[in-house]
């Protein structure tokens, strides 16, 4: 029972990261003038990030259990953990990359790219230094 809840906290906590590099691409990706910087100016981002959540959080999670990044539950982080985090985080985005059209997003590829980025860099390092 005590496995079973950390299997979902950690999936909870790798769902959370998808959101908040989804939520912070935008101010990356975008000139945005930095006088007149306020949340009104990137309000238009973030609501079509919010609204296309339902359709790319479930691949983000079908590809993170398809890869089995929870089976290890981080005890031994290796290599072959890192590979499997690549493989998941690059098989989701182009899994978001191609249905970006038919749920007519306007999500950028570069903004997909870079969150991924981020991603990618942000779950191996909690995967190793939680080792």
């Amino acid at each position: 029972m005590k496995r079973i809840n950390f299997k979902i906290l950690l999936m909870g906590l790798d769902l959370v990261l998808v959101v908040s590099m989804y939520l912070l691409t935008p101010l990356l990706t975008k000139d945005y003038d930095s006088v007149r910087f306020s949340i009104t100016v990137f309000k238009p981002d973030i609501l079509d990030i919010l609204k296309n959540l339902y359709w790319i959080l479930p691949i983000y999670w079908f590809s993170f259990y398809f890869f089995k990044l929870y089976s290890s539950l981080w005890r031994y982080a290796s290599v072959e953990e890192a590979i499997n985090v690549f493989f998941a985080i690059v098989s989701s985005s182009a899994l978001v990359a191609l249905f970006k059209p038919l749920f007519k997003s306007e999500l950028q590829v570069n903004e997909i790219i870079i969150a991924n980025l981020l991603l990618f860099l942000i779950l191996v390092g909690i995967r190793y230094s939680y080792r």
